[in-house]
Parts: structure tokens; C-alpha cells; sequence
């Protein structure tokens, strides 16, 4: 299921500051991403996230995208394993240098994406996610709030994603 999203993912790396949705032809897939939020303002690193729903032949799943803004100093941020609750989520780095837009802006870079079971989906929704984002040299605190995943959740449900 993980690849089959991959196309998914790359596409919602270019949207305007949504929510806006895509479904490609290929695979079938359909996809929505959320508005984009700042979730961290850490000293050296301003980490977005967006929110995306996946809509496939025979299953949805839903997922947080983190990206960090370019600001010209610091040229490179890794993120291997994000954490909440002293409990590993499941994620997946991106491909360094990959792009995230954010309207016309698509100057910040894709860190990784975050695949919540249907369970963390919904618990999150309800009290938002409070989190560290961790790589080799460095933890960000990072701060969702449950009404970016409920909205999104909504906007699906209302274009029958499932």
C-alpha cells in the first residue's frame, strides 16, 4: 500500500495551500491534502505539516506530511523516527531534496511523511498530536492540532473518501 501512495504523496508535494485533491489514473488512487500549518517554530527550523487522505481501490488510509521551510543558512535537516507518547510512529523519510509547495512557494523540502492506523487517525483528531521529530542531530517538538486532522477528516467524508 506504501508505494501505491507514492504518487499520491510526490502530487500532494506541489498543491496550492489546499485543501485540494488529486486521483490519479494509474493507480486509482485519490488523494486530498489540508491547509498547511507551521507545527514547530524550533530556533533553527520551521517545520510544516499538512495533513493528506488516501483513497484506493480497496482501502483509505491518512497521514501527516512534515516539511521544513528553506531559509538559506541550515542546508540540510534528516528525520528518521518521529515519537509521541514514549511510542515509535510509523514513518517515512523522504528522499532528500524532495519538494514541498506551499501555494506558488516551493521552496521547502519534504522531511517525511507519517501513516496513522485508523485507531491514531482518530484519537489524534480528537486531542491533536503532540510529537519529536527525531535524525542524527537533531529533536523538534512538533504540535498538530486536532482540528486540522478533524477538517480534513470532514472534507473527505463530504467527497466520499472513505
Amino acid at each position: 500500500m506504501a508505494r501505491a501512495l507514492f504518487p499520491v504523496l510526490f502530487l500532494s508535494a506541489c498543491l496550492t495551500n489546499g485543501p485540494q485533491s488529486h486521483r490519479s489514473s494509474v493507480t486509482g488512487v485519490s488523494g486530498l491534502a489540508s491547509r498547511t500549518l507551521i507545527v514547530s517554530t524550533h530556533p533553527h527550523h520551521v517545520i510544516y505539516g499538512r495533513v493528506v487522505v488516501f483513497d484506493g481501490t480497496s482501502s483509505s488510509r491518512s497521514a501527516l506530511q512534515f516539511a521544513r521551510a528553506f531559509d538559506g543558512v541550515h542546508v540540510s535537516l534528516k528525520i528518521h523516527s518521529v515519537w509521541s507518547s514514549g511510542q515509535k510512529l510509523a514513518f517515512e523519510a523522504a528522499q532528500q531534496g524532495s519538494p514541498f509547495c506551499r501555494g506558488i512557494d516551493c521552496n521547502s523540502e519534504l522531511l517525511g511523511t507519517l501513516i496513522f492506523s485508523e485507531q491514531e487517525f482518530t484519537t489524534f483528531s480528537k486531542i491533536g498530536l503532540s510529537a519529536r521529530i527525531i535524525g542524527p542531530e537533531v529533536a523538534i517538538d512538533v504540535t498538530v492540532p486536532a482540528h486540522l486532522l478533524r477538517e480534513t477528516k470532514d472534507i473527505a467524508a463530504a467527497r466520499q473518501f472513505r
